[in-house]
């Protein structure tokens, strides 16, 4: 049919009879294996049809539905108005106002994880995605830039409804359904877990929803939650997306801040990149790891509240398991602080109840008081009562000790572990052991490395108010403050480097762990499981190089050990946050944020690099 035969009543009932006599949906070209393919699709009894058409039929069927869509338009101008608009129970964006929302993401890049919620939004998969992490990660500006990635056709059928507290389930099916009536396809739902019910209900939205071809995108604060369904109510009927771990080169990239040092202290979020971090606003409240006030925060609201709220809300709460007393007897939060504050300790119940004591408080007094350098060794920690610092840190931290608070069972710390776990705040340290007495099972890496800063980062600011401290000189304080604050900073690039790299590389080529020998340890080994060879590390926070930092690195009984279990060491190297060199003794230096923003490559690189000086078992053979 040439459009120039289109005949346009002005009869609605004309218009009607007409529009019954011709397809619906659309016509689409796919290119399969180079060849054109042409199809048609539409929707029927609440489910999308498919059906192949042959190329010579493609453009009469393409005039057809297109004259169909003219008298639909024709017919909306010339229809009776409804005496009422329509009406949605909830916060229901569409068009003009949708537009809106996402000027605010225009600008900003987007994640790494948004390829496959694209892919998502344009599959013909029958499950719902959930995008879930703690806040501040992401989650809302991920959906923001889907709607925004949408083509014009797609976005005018599209919704977004923004739940708030009080919101019925009811009435969310009820818009649910309006939209699907509206010919509406993509509907993305914000802090959905606010409704009460709506984890349990979960599977309705892919068993009903999905299934009559709409694309519903979920997220909410409570991802707990929704961690638990995936394995239970919506099992094998969800997309997951993570937005929790927010690696150094996503960092970087993101907000444009390349000093690593600045990822230590707010890489778990986002949000700070909005603020001048050294002239915080009034609203500072929202700079989740800026001191330890609001890193409190974060860990009452982001992750005790995520928990709690996510346990109560799913299955009639009966998956508290242990936590039950302390939830009621409002401890919880307390036992997470704990639990998060000993992060690279043992989990074990006897570790957990002993009086608290902060393991850098125990580091920082053995660096300065035995430090090889004069000008920074100093007897203070003989003149400050520590008893009372550790007590002034406990408060900050709300820790309390077994005598004054319930005890923690060995089943409190494992439960409390598992949901941490789930939640991304921590995982299990990749960690390799000479000694085979020695139990590596429960040490673990903090992912939030900004909650974890501030922590440590307390015990700096009480020692500062110390009047021992305030009677040092001028000079001797700053190097007091700078030997901890170092102790600080090395812990946390040891682990953020160990960590950026094992997500980086293929695990079913690459091994990456930390090694513990019978006399001290390497930061990090990368084994290639098919060349069999290794790469030796050294993780430094400082930008100058010493001889010393290396030298367990050529120790033979450690490179003995080394190449008999794992391969032949084809290289050394130091990452510290100078420039790259070269020393000429079988040892290189790379720039640490230069080595994170270019993972995986720069670790896989390594591995084609001169293995340096041979080692003696290399000799005897």
């Amino acid at each position: 049919m040439d459009p120039a035969e289109y005949h346009i009543p002005d009869d609605p009932e004309e218009i009607e009879s007409i529009i019954e006599t011709l397809p619906k949906g659309i016509v689409s070209v796919k290119t399969i294996r180079g060849k054109a393919r042409y199809y048609h699709q539409w929707y029927e009894n609440h489910r999308q049809q498919t059906k192949y058409i042959r190329f010579e039929d493609y453009p009469e069927l393409k005039s057809r539905i297109e004259y169909r869509k003219e008298l639909e338009k024709r017919l909306e101008q010339i229809r009776p108005k409804r005496s009422e608009p329509i009406r949605y129970q909830l916060d229901v964006l569409t068009g003009d106002a949708l537009r809106t929302m996402t000027y605010d993401v225009i600008d900003l890049d987007r994640r790494d994880c948004y390829p496959i919620l694209e892919r998502y939004l344009h599959s013909r998969s029958r499950k719902v995605c959930v995008l879930y992490g703690l806040r501040r990660t992401g989650k809302s500006t991920l959906m923001l830039h889907a709607i925004d990635g949408l083509s014009d056709e797609e976005f005018e059928r599209a919704a977004y409804i923004h739940i708030e507290k009080g919101d019925s389930l009811a009435s969310l099916r009820h818009d649910l359904f309006l939209l699907q009536e509206q010919g509406f396809r993509f509907v993305f739902i914000d802090e959905a877990t606010l409704i009460d019910g709506f984890i349990d209900s979960s599977a309705f939205f892919a068993d009903v929803i999905a299934a009559m071809g709409m694309r519903i995108v979920l997220s909410g604060t409570d991802s707990l939650g929704f961690l638990l369904a995936q394995n239970d109510l919506l099992y094998g009927k969800v997309v997951c997306i993570h937005t929790t771990y927010i690696p150094y080169r996503e960092h970087r990239r993101l907000l444009g801040i390349e000093d690593v040092d600045d990822y230590i202290r707010y890489g778990g979020v986002l949000r700070q990149g909005e603020f001048d971090i050294e002239s915080p606003p009034e609203t500072i409240d929202d700079l989740a790891f800026y001191d330890e006030s609001t890193a409190s925060k974060y860990v009452d609201i982001a992750i005790a509240r995520n928990i709690q709220n996510s346990l109560k809300k799913y299955d009639w709460g009966n998956n508290f398991r242990s936590l039950v007393m302390l939830n009621e007897y409002g401890l919880l939060t307390g036992a997470i602080n704990r639990v998060v504050s000993h992060t690279n300790h043992r989990f074990l119940a006897t570790v957990m109840n002993d009086d608290y004591h902060s393991q850098y408080v125990d580091e920082v007094v053995r660096n300065v008081g035995e430090d090889r350098n004069p000008t920074t060794r100093d007897d203070v920690f003989d003149l400050i009562d520590m008893d009372r610092l550790n007590s002034e840190l406990m408060k900050a931290l709300d820790i309390s000790n077994p005598d004054e608070r319930a005890r923690l069972s060995m089943a409190n710390v494992e439960d409390i572990r598992d949901y941490l776990e789930l939640l991304e705040v921590f995982t299990k340290m990749p960690v390799e052991t000479q000694d085979p007495h020695r139990d590596v099972s429960s040490y673990s890496l903090c992912i939030q490395s900004g909650m974890r800063f501030c922590q440590a980062q307390e015990f700096v600011r009480i020692l500062s108010r110390e009047e021992a401290f305030r009677n040092k000189p001028p000079e001797k304080r700053r190097a007091i403050l700078d030997r901890a604050e170092e102790t600080i900073f090395r812990h946390m690039l040891e682990e953020i480097v160990l960590y950026d790299t094992l997500m980086s590389v293929d695990a079913r080529r690459y091994s990456v762990f930390k090694l513990f020998l019978l006399k001290g340890d390497v930061d990090m080994v990368i084994v290639d499981n098919k060349e069999l060879t290794c790469t030796l590390f050294e993780i430094k926070h400082s930008s100058s190089d010493v001889p010393t930092q290396y030298r367990r690195l050529f120790d033979p009984e450690c490179c003995d050990y080394i190449e008999r279990t794992w391969g032949r060491i084809v290289g050394r190297f130091v990452l510290y946050r100078g420039t790259k060199k070269d020393t000429g003794k079988g040892v290189r230096y790379l720039n640490v944020s230069e080595f994170l923003a270019n993972l995986p490559k720069s670790a896989k690189d390594l591995f084609k690099t001169d293995a340096g000086p041979r080692t003696s078992t290399e000799k005897e053979e």
